[in-house]
């Protein structure tokens, strides 16, 4: 939880789940269902504060069954976002009814600082207070703008720590997923990334845990997407001079994905994880329009019709084949692979799912492929030299170890596995090498200091086979 600080309430939920349940994945994911159900109940809430109850309805069930949401409820480290998401919804649901009783503005700053400690991108709320408060019919920010002052310094200090922290946060991906992080133009992934996801929520067939693909667009389908973004954008612009009630929830769809759209290359382009908050600013809109077109004499409730009988069973059919596809990393992988074949994370876990299999062949072709896509991939190269280890083929695994260690030498495994080969080929000085920065790296591996005192032992070095036995005890026991 520590290591965590400030971001630590999910961390803490999950430390008490494991506490009373231990380690089992259907504690942890009931807890996400749980704060998803939430949301929903809130979303309903919320709504019909600003809305007809029609509109409510409509958005608190596409909130519960909409499949883009799979992601952040069915996969337990998505659980952040749906907490987050909770937290700020109920903030704002808090907001609202402090117009009737001043209490629940206490309680909106209470849940709007859960929210905070558990993701920094609940840092939105501010923003949206404001933009509810410039562009809603009946409020005057002059006279409430004092409102949005102790959320705006809260959300302001984490503004200002995660922007100290982008630096760590660049480095930290160039350690673990082996990417330079190239400074992104807003001109292209704005309107790249926004298409995207209006594309996932109307038409959510592409669902894919590494959205890729998008990253190599062509010029046509650039020029596709930004003739699309731009009418979304003349849409709320509209709405703007119309309907300033509608141009709120476009708003809120933007300043939601805001702190994913950063030009500093610290989060994916696209993630359907990103949109769990955004998507409410599209799922209102559309709960409005059916409520609007239902009541045209004409259509005689075809709209409902429509979206009750039609359009819901589609998107909860799609969101249950969706979530089949997270029963196991196997189907998980599997089926990504067929959305994201220029995934290099996930040719290396094809290559390990084939590896587990024993088709020797198929598993190196998907690590070869993954170093590929990603030159400099370390794990690829592990994984690889792992293969060629089982397979007798020596050589081709110290080498790949080797080319593991220079993109990164902080694999402790690596240093072990190329300690145990030399080992066996009768190389106790160059093993130990190996061994001892392996026990740097992780020093609570007893397996290293068992192999570490039976090679001191064969060396006479009695005093240092003494202490990593000694060592080897300890973390035994």
């Amino acid at each position: 939880v520590s290591s965590s600080f400030p971001y630590f309430l999910n961390p803490l939920f999950r430390f008490i789940t494991v506490n009373i349940f231990g380690v089992l994945p259907a504690p942890l994911r009931a807890m996400n269902i749980l704060f998803h159900l939430g949301i929903v109940l809130v979303v309903f809430l919320l709504i019909s504060l600003l809305h007809k109850p029609t509109v409510a309805f409509i958005s608190a069930l596409l909130m519960g069954v909409h499949p883009i949401l799979v992601e952040s409820v069915t996969w337990i480290s998505g659980s952040t976002y749906t907490i987050y998401t909770f937290f700020v919804l109920l903030a704002f649901l808090f907001f609202v009814l402090s117009y009737k009783d001043n209490k629940f503005y206490y309680y909106s700053v209470i849940s709007f600082t859960l929210g905070i400690i558990t993701s920094r991108n609940a840092m939105v709320y501010p923003i949206i207070l404001a933009a509810f408060l410039l562009v809603w019919p009946d409020l005057d920010i002059k006279k409430e703008w004092k409102k949005i002052i102790l959320p705006g310094v809260i959300g302001s200090g984490v503004l200002f720590l995660s922007i100290l922290q982008i630096g760590q946060r660049l480095t930290n991906i160039q350690t673990f997923h082996y990417t330079q992080t190239p400074t992104l133009n807003p001109l292209t992934q704005i309107p790249t990334a926004t298409t995207k996801y209006l594309e996932l929520i109307i038409w959510p067939q592409a669902l894919t845990l590494y959205q890729t693909e998008i990253t190599a667009l062509t010029r046509p389908w650039f020029t596709w997407f930004a003739f699309i973004f731009i009418t979304f954008m003349f849409i709320g612009l509209y709405a703007y001079f119309k309907n300033k009630k509608l141009f709120f929830w476009f708003a809120f769809f933007f300043i939601a994905l805001g702190p994913t759209l950063t030009p500093f290359g610290i989060s994916w382009l696209v993630a359907e994880r990103y949109a769990r908050l955004a998507v409410l600013g599209i799922f209102v809109p559309a709960g409005w329009l059916v409520y609007k077109l239902n009541d045209i004499e004409e259509l005689k409730n075809a709209p409902a019709i429509i979206f009750m009988y039609i359009i819901i069973p589609l998107l909860a059919i799609r969101t249950f084949t969706y979530n089949r596809v997270w029963e196991s990393h196997d189907t998980l992988w599997i089926s990504v692979a067929k959305t994201s074949p220029s995934s290099a994370n996930n040719q290396n876990n094809l290559g390990d799912i084939y590896a587990r299999r024993g088709d020797i062949d198929r598993a190196i072709y998907h690590f070869k492929k993954a170093i590929e896509l990603l030159p400099g991939y370390a794990d690829a190269y592990h994984n690889l030299a792992n293969v060629y280890w089982e397979t007798g083929q020596m050589d081709l695994a110290i080498e790949n170890y080797e080319k593991a260690l220079e993109f990164n030498p902080n694999i402790w495994q690596t240093w072990k596995f190329l300690g145990i080969i030399y080992a066996e080929e009768g190389d106790p000085e160059k093993a130990i090498e190996y061994m001892e920065r392996s026990v740097v790296l992780n020093p609570s591996d007893a397996d290293t200091y068992i192999r570490l005192t039976i090679l001191y032992s064969d060396i006479g070095k009695t005093e240092k086979a003494l202490e990593a036995a000694s060592m080897a005890d300890k973390l035994s026991h």
